[in-house]
This record gives C-alpha cells, sequence and structure tokens, in this order.
C-alpha cells in the first residue's frame, strides 16, 4: 500500500513538472504572438525583481493582446502536444463495459489442410468475447468491475487538462481586451494598430528561428 502511493506521488510530481514545462512553453508563444510581441522572460524577470524588492508588480499583461481565437488555439495546441486531453476516464468505462456486455478481440484461424489435402491459409479475424460474468461468475464479475470503477475514481489523470487550462486562463496570459491594451499604449505615446489575425494553418514555434509555417519548409 505505501508502495502504490509513494509510485503515485513520484507519477504526480512528475506530471506537474511536466504541466509547469507545458505552460512555460504556451506562455512564451502567445507572448511571441501578441500585440506588440514580447518575450515572457522579460515579464518573468520584471516579477522577480517585484518580488525581490518587495513591491506590488504592474498587471504587464494587459499591454499586450491576443485575440480569444489565437488564446484558445495556442492552448489547445499545447494539450493535444503534451496529451493532456482527458482520456483515462474514457478508457476505464470502455473496459467496464467491455466486461458488463461483452466485446470482441483480435482471432485466429490457423493454416489447416482439408480432407483433400489442400492447404488453406491462416487469418486474422475479430472474435466474441462473453461479457466477464458469464466467464468467471457474476460475483467475480462484480468484484472485478467495481475494483476498476474504484481505481478510475481514485485517479485524477483525467484532470491534467483542467489543470493546465486553468494555469494557462487564470495566470498571466496577454490581455484579449483589444481597447484596454491600446489605452495603454496610448497612455505611453503610442498609437497601437491591432491586426485582426486569425490562423489558417499550424504554426510551429522554437526558440532560434521564430515561427516555421507551410511556406517556409
Amino acid at each position: 500500500m505505501k508502495k502504490n502511493l509513494k509510485d503515485y506521488t513520484s507519477f504526480k510530481f512528475s506530471i506537474d513538472s511536466i504541466i509547469q514545462e507545458a505552460r512555460l512553453r504556451c506562455m512564451k508563444e502567445m507572448y511571441a504572438k501578441a500585440q506588440p510581441s514580447t518575450n515572457y522572460d522579460n515579464i518573468l524577470a520584471y516579477y522577480a525583481d517585484c518580488k525581490k524588492k518587495g513591491i506590488e508588480p504592474e498587471r504587464v499583461f494587459d499591454r499586450y493582446y491576443l485575440s480569444n481565437e489565437e488564446f484558445m488555439y495556442i492552448r489547445n495546441k499545447y494539450i493535444k502536444a503534451y496529451h493532456f486531453e482527458n482520456q483515462f476516464r474514457d478508457t476505464c468505462n470502455l473496459i467496464i463495459r467491455d466486461m458488463k456486455e461483452g466485446c470482441m478481440k483480435d482471432g485466429y484461424i490457423p493454416t489447416m489442410m482439408d480432407k483433400n489435402g489442400a492447404f488453406h491459409q491462416g487469418y486474422s479475424r475479430c472474435v466474441d468475447v462473453k461479457p466477464l460474468a458469464k466467464l468467471i461468475g457474476k460475483k467475480d464479475a462484480g468484484k472485478a468491475i467495481k475494483f476498476i470503477t474504484e481505481r478510475r475514481d481514485f485517479y485524477k489523470f483525467d484532470k491534467v487538462e483542467d489543470q493546465f487550462s486553468f494555469l494557462i486562463s487564470m495566470g498571466d496570459s496577454p490581455c484579449s481586451d483589444a481597447e484596454l491594451v491600446k489605452k495603454y499604449w496610448k497612455s505611453q505615446g503610442i498609437d497601437l494598430e491591432i491586426d485582426p489575425r486569425h490562423y489558417t494553418h499550424d504554426d510551429f514555434w522554437c526558440e532560434e528561428n521564430g515561427y516555421l509555417n507551410e511556406e517556409d519548409e
């Protein structure tokens, strides 16, 4: 029991580290794509300096615009890239359904020779699998299904996507209010022009070369 808890704690720590890595990469891309574009490392350095000096940081994320469409696109791209989609619960539910109702599995018909001496090549095909209750009995099947159901509800793997989305949405991501951003830059003597951009295909971001589009390949 203690080993299982230790393994789960270690796995949870690993997942949290991956989420933080994905968040950092996602935020870097959002600010690189924002209007005006900026380096997220500079924002992190500003926060660190404020903390060191013991002063309250300004809402610097309100100075950079990113449309809601672009925000969703970039966030969802990282959810897919890091495989944060909610799949664990769906997988468990599928297994439980198969155990209750029966399912299909891969089968193989071996090569055979008929009575006339002719060989018939073996082949694969799907075969029926009976419900678990008919294989091991209703009582034991119920215990097995209950065990998997409890494991499904205990492990919160399906919360990873929600956790990542929350960190991106409620953190210091760029502002989606264009007027608020333009108002700030106006106060700095700059008339910021907002380009109503839309994604038409995937963009891939790398630290060294910026955006690589299909046309650049």
